[in-house]
């Protein structure tokens, strides 16, 4: 189905039809990042967006514009890092056409994507204010994808702040209890992570933080068990993650370099380069804890 897509778009474009062509490389561009072809995801995405630049601007383009821009975004964040400098251009154009468009429920996922850069860039302040923004829009429409969100993100948020952890992993307990699985297909296709997971991983961490290692160990071992029935490997390489990070506050150098393998290995198939950064520092704690090397 995806080079059928690519075909009628590529089809179109000859056709000088760049209206259908750009709606094309889009479908082609999401098919090819459900199957973690995140390289040719994005190639698809540009592609589609040079056709929409060669319509009219008109205000009729701005929300597919918005889609094309998400399009690039997302298997950007997983090819580059979700804080790489190319996607500055990116979001500050997402952020002129939100701007335009208002408080918007279909916004939803474009509003995850900005925060989630802001919060890899450590811009805090953009950050809370893409929370607030997701809090109200959460409020009003209620759909447990968009409530699920919104807790890992005040969860994630303030656990980094460190201003309450006991309430920041109060919201990251509750979006864990609104989650069911069933939801995975929806995250990853509007957002492109898996925010149930997140508040599994997240809590973990600020149970560490706040002094209970065996609740952190505990939680995260059930967060990477998920993370496996999903065979989602950028939603399993985050949880692994978080569980050698947990084991590395532990003094567990073997066992940080057990996961570590498996981190990396996934990092080599499908690229994920934030993961492979922060999997490599751990795995150079542990090697110079054991002399290996």
């Amino acid at each position: 189905m995806n080079a059928r897509a690519s075909e009628l778009a590529y089809l179109f474009e000859a056709a000088r039809d760049f209206s259908r062509a750009a709606e094309f490389f889009l479908i082609a561009s999401e098919r090819a990042r459900q199957v973690f072809a995140d390289r040719e995801s994005l190639a698809l995405a540009h592609r589609g967006m040079e056709m929409l630049q060669a319509l009219p601007a008109t205000p009729e383009r701005v929300p597919r514009e918005l889609q094309h821009l998400m399009a690039i975004a997302l298997p950007a964040q997983n090819v580059l890092g979700y804080a790489a400098p190319e996607l500055e251009d990116t979001f500050r154009r997402v952020h002129v056409l939100c701007d335009q468009l208002g408080e918007n429920p279909d916004l939803f996922g474009i509003v995850t994507g900005t925060g989630a850069f802001h919060l890899m860039r450590a811009e805090l302040s953009r950050t809370e204010q893409s929370v607030d923004l997701l809090q109200s829009i959460s409020d009003r429409i209620g759909h447990p994808v968009m409530s699920i969100w919104t807790e890992w993100s005040y969860g994630t948020l303030h656990g980094h702040l460190a201003r309450d952890l006991v309430d920041a992993l109060a919201h990251l307990d509750r979006g864990t209890s609104l989650y069911d699985p069933a939801l995975h297909a929806g995250f990853m296709i509007m957002t492109g992570f898996d925010a149930g997971l997140g508040c599994g991983f997240q809590g973990a961490r600020v149970e560490w933080m706040l002094g209970r290692p065996d609740r952190a160990l505990a939680r995260i071992t059930a967060t990477v068990a998920r993370a496996r029935e999903l065979s989602h490997p950028l939603m399993l390489g985050f949880a692994l993650f978080f569980e050698a990070w947990i084991r590395q506050h532990a003094r567990d150098p073997r066992g940080v370099l057990a996961v570590t393998d498996e981190s990396l290995g996934l990092v080599e198939q499908y690229g994920y380069p934030h993961l492979g950064a922060w999997s490599r520092i751990l795995r150079g704690w542990a090697l110079a804890q054991t002399g290996f090397g």
